[in-house]
């Protein structure tokens, strides 16, 4: 068979299989009708949900849920999406009533099939967006499916309150702990910061100036006792020099000092002074002691021009002035020892305050340790509770859903037809894959078959031009049997219309709701009413 056709063949071959091409679009078109009669009605029930930004300006209150709508959303819809949340919504509103023998697997994947989240971008001004999202059921049930879109919506306005509420609950329970964490450790360091100042109390910083101040006090006291003590030592050497000739000492006692005596008790003074800062062999200690020696030679001829004198006082008044002299000496002796305790007292506390003023600078690196840790934790302890303060400023802001809240624009209802299937469709389809298959299946059985049916397949063929052409000549029966073959397809075009006209009628909408509708999508109505108008007339 030639493969060169010309539109004349082609129109030859969908006449000569005009029947073939419409009983096959019949056969196709009544498969499609009563797969659409077939399909259960599958009723979709939708709610839409606005998410609404924070009531209250964000420059005042600030909430402490950080999370975004988007964000959140998917996390509500993985929680409504578990197991056990599904079977208990199918088990509440008997979603599948009608199949008994479905396992809790199989009822679980036909909910988790059967419901939808979508977001919606709203978009908006400024660069702002407004953010949407939907959530859909789809069941074979109307009233099903909308009582399950509501049960969603409920859990889902209940989620997002549960799920803000919690995370702000949970944000101020994160900063009152942290608040009492950083409370204790304050009390921990101050207890640590007493307890170094007892430990160290004499060496504290704050203490060293007087501790300086006491020193220097302590050291003047050590040298006043210890030229006190010099001179007291002098006294006592003089008196006792003077037991050993108490007649002589009985003279000195009695009668006036002279000039010269008096002179020699000066020097013997000053000596004493001057030997409690100089040593022996001072010059200065040697002209005074050669100036002493000279004046005790001077007073020792003078007391031996008086011995006469002297020789009158009894033996009981020398004996009364050694008991005088030694008593003296026993006073003498007493102030020494007190003076020598004092100054190893002071020796004492001298060497405890050098010790003291020595480990100043190591308790005050320790102390401004302590002190820094102190600082820190203060500040610390103070952003937290600044912190605490504004999450129970933002808990209670979700308490009340004064913060973004989820609003239902669009509750579900009841939906009053079907989403699905969309049997139109499917018989608008059938139509058109009946036409293309039959004609297709036409087109196929002419190219198998290889009879000659052109005068250029002839030539082709046998390698011949023909004289001229004898055209098909059909008998009275063939005109009579083709006749009724197109009555035939004619009958079953109509009654393929009638079915197709009748199933729509029955099982998607009455034809003149259908009617109306389409004129209402094609924006007839007006123009219906028109002529209604001028028919009445």
């Amino acid at each position: 068979m030639n493969s060169e056709f010309d539109f004349g063949l082609i129109t030859a071959i969908i006449k000569r299989r005009l029947g073939l091409v419409l009983s096959f679009a019949i056969a196709t078109f009544l498969i499609f009708a009563a797969v659409a009669y077939l399909l259960p009605p599958r009723y979709k029930a939708s709610a839409t949900i606005l998410v609404e930004s924070q009531q209250i300006p964000t420059s005042l209150v600030q909430s402490t849920v950080a999370s975004n709508a988007a964000e959140r959303i998917r996390v509500i819809e993985q929680r409504l999406l578990t197991r056990a949340t599904l079977l208990d919504i199918a088990a509440k509103h008997r979603v599948f009533a009608d199949r008994p023998d479905m396992s809790p697997s199989q009822i679980f994947d036909a909910m988790r099939d059967a419901t939808t989240f979508e977001l919606v971008n709203l978009g908006g001004r400024r660069g702002g967006n407004a953010i949407a999202f939907t959530v859909t059921f789809e069941s074979s049930n109307p009233r099903v499916a909308a009582a399950v879109a509501n049960e969603l919506v409920t859990l889902i306005l209940e989620q997002n309150v549960k799920l803000r509420t919690g995370r702000a609950a949970q944000t101020y329970e994160f900063f009152e702990q942290e608040v009492a964490r950083l409370s204790d450790e304050l009390q921990k360091i101050e207890n640590e910061i007493v307890a170094f100042k007892k430990a160290n109390r004499d060496s504290l910083p704050e203490s060293l100036d007087y501790r300086r101040d006491r020193l220097a006090l302590t050291q003047q006291r050590i040298s006043l006792l210890e030229r006190e003590r010099a001179n007291l030592l002098d006294e006592k050497r003089i008196l006792a020099a003077g037991l050993e000739d108490p007649e002589l000492l009985a003279q000195q006692l009695d009668r006036p000092l002279t000039d010269n005596e008096k002179e020699l008790r000066a020097l013997e003074r000053e000596r004493a002074r001057q030997r409690a800062i100089l040593a022996e062999s001072h010059p200065r200690i040697r002209a005074l002691d050669a100036r002493i020696a000279a004046l005790r030679k001077i007073v020792a001829e003078e007391l031996g021009a008086a011995d006469g004198a002297a020789e009158d006082a009894g033996a009981s008044g020398r004996n009364a002035i050694i008991r005088k002299v030694e008593q003296d000496i026993a006073v003498i002796d007493k102030r020494i020892a007190n003076i020598e305790e004092e100054i190893a007292q002071l020796d004492r506390e001298q060497h405890e305050l050098e010790r003291t003023i020595s480990q100043t600078p190591s308790v005050e690196m320790a102390l401004a340790g302590l002190n820094r840790r102190y600082a820190g934790l203060q500040a610390q302890y103070r952003d937290v509770q600044a912190k605490l303060a504004s999450a129970a400023t933002g808990e209670q802001l979700e308490l009340k859903q004064q913060a973004e809240r989820f609003e239902v624009i669009e509750q579900p209802s009841v939906p009053e037809r079907p989403a699905s299937p969309n049997r139109p469709l499917i018989l608008l389809a059938g139509l058109g894959a009946g036409l293309g298959g039959g004609v297709a299946l036409a087109f196929l059985i002419e190219f198998l078959n290889r009879r000659v049916r052109r005068p250029s397949e002839i030539v082709a063929a046998l390698n011949i031009e023909p004289l001229a052409v004898i055209p098909l000549v059909r008998t009275a029966a063939e005109i009579r049997a083709q006749r009724r073959r197109r009555a035939l397809v004619a009958l079953g075009v109509i009654a393929a219309t009638a079915g197709g006209l009748a199933a729509l009628h029955f099982l998607y909408l009455p034809l003149d709701l259908l009617a109306e509708r389409a004129i209402e999508k094609a924006r007839l109505d007006s123009l219906v009413g028109l002529v209604r108008a001028r028919l009445q007339l």
